[in-house]
């Protein structure tokens, strides 16, 4: 586990920003470009696929020792997530501070992992798996503020508390665990974590030497906050019983210059996706959004449109921007899409796709 160091320098920090943004501006040279798409979409089989991205300076790191044998769709998967994984490491590792704004992609893991023991031990299970298999990569250790090995052999809310005393969580998760609860109310403690992952976030935003970058940063996280919001919302009207209220205490209005707050109470208050959709489309953010795809307003066209208009901001920030955190975030945004983008045409060669369907759902 990572320990502080004191405060860097704007020197220091400056320094250490040009050092990654010239590193990630170097691997998004390696970036899959719309003819490898169309190639891809073109193979007929898995094993097409992996000799192709074996011959990718990106992936074959990750896919050299996969011989046909080894490999079926998890393992190939599993893969393509380890070389975002080596990504979201490979900045941190020039920062020793643990509340370096370049551990925000391995907080964001962590968040979403406890999010996972919160769901699972509500439903009285005891099994979590998470993505890139962090619960067993020891690896690791050194870059997160969870002990990996303790958290294994969780199995009950109390385990979960007196295994994350002395983390940053401890104090976040500290009231959805008490031993007096007749439920564990796993929602009320995935938004305390998010929230928690929000701020933190934005209080390192805060803290960048370069007033041009921390206003960048600022308004590029929030939208990206501001979209998985709407997405989760969304959703959450596909459930049976929707209580507006609750949902309030859930999720947090993020202030934004194309969604007011009036328009976020209204859509929140509406009761049905259908409404939800009729009322988002008529926001500032939902005709920005329809720009980026001639879509009917469905709710797959929600996640995509807003997937779209990420990446396009992503690309604008990564050749606009000098910055090396504005280049940091923009890089690893759009290496997630990538990888999104690989594992749909994984997808839909397993299932036989026709490819153009297949191609609807990239993001490039």
């Amino acid at each position: 586990m990572r320990h502080g160091t004191s405060k860097q320098s704007p020197w220091v920090a400056r320094s250490l920003g040009r050092t990654i943004m010239a590193s990630c501006r170097s691997q998004h040279s390696h970036a899959l470009q719309p003819l490898h798409y169309r190639e891809l979409l073109r193979k007929e089989h898995l094993a097409d696929i992996v000799a192709y991205l074996k011959g990718s300076q990106r992936y074959a790191p990750y896919l050299a020792n996969l011989s046909e044998r080894e490999f079926d769709r998890a393992t190939l998967k599993a893969q393509l997530h380890q070389s975002l994984l080596a990504t979201y490491i490979r900045a941190y590792r020039y920062d020793s501070n643990p509340h370096s704004f370049y551990r925000w992609p391995l907080m964001e893991l962590e968040v979403e992992l406890l999010a996972q023991f919160m769901d699972v031990l509500s439903r009285g299970a005891t099994h979590v798996s998470c993505r890139f298999g962090l619960l067993h990569r020891d690896d690791l250790q050194f870059y997160l503020l969870l002990n990996l090995r303790r958290l294994r052999g969780v199995d009950s809310a109390p385990k979960l508390r007196e295994q994350l005393a002395g983390s940053p969580y401890a104090k976040v998760l500290e009231p959805f665990l008490r031993p007096n609860l007749p439920q564990l109310p796993h929602l009320e403690a995935e938004a305390a974590l998010r929230r928690f992952f929000a701020q933190t976030t934005l209080q390192s935003i805060a803290q960048l030497p370069v007033a041009a970058d921390r206003h960048q940063l600022h308004v590029f996280f929030s939208r990206y906050l501001e979209l998985g919001n709407c997405l989760n919302l969304f959703r959450m009207k596909g459930f049976p019983g929707y209580d507006a209220d609750r949902v309030r205490r859930l999720l947090d209005f993020v202030p934004s210059a194309y969604l007011k707050e009036r328009d976020w109470q209204k859509l929140v208050a509406v009761p049905d996706q259908p409404g939800f959709l009729g009322l988002f489309g008529n926001t500032s953010l939902g005709r920005m959004m329809s720009d980026e795809e001639s879509s009917p307003l469905l709710g797959s066209w929600l996640g995509l449109a807003g997937a779209r208009l990420l990446y396009r901001q992503s690309q604008q920030m990564l050749r606009l921007v000098a910055e090396g955190p504005s280049t940091y975030m923009a890089h690893v945004m759009l290496f997630r899409q990538e990888v999104q983008n690989l594992v749909s045409i994984i997808e839909g060669n397993h299932y036989r796709l026709p490819p153009e369907h297949t191609a609807s759902l990239l993001v490039y």
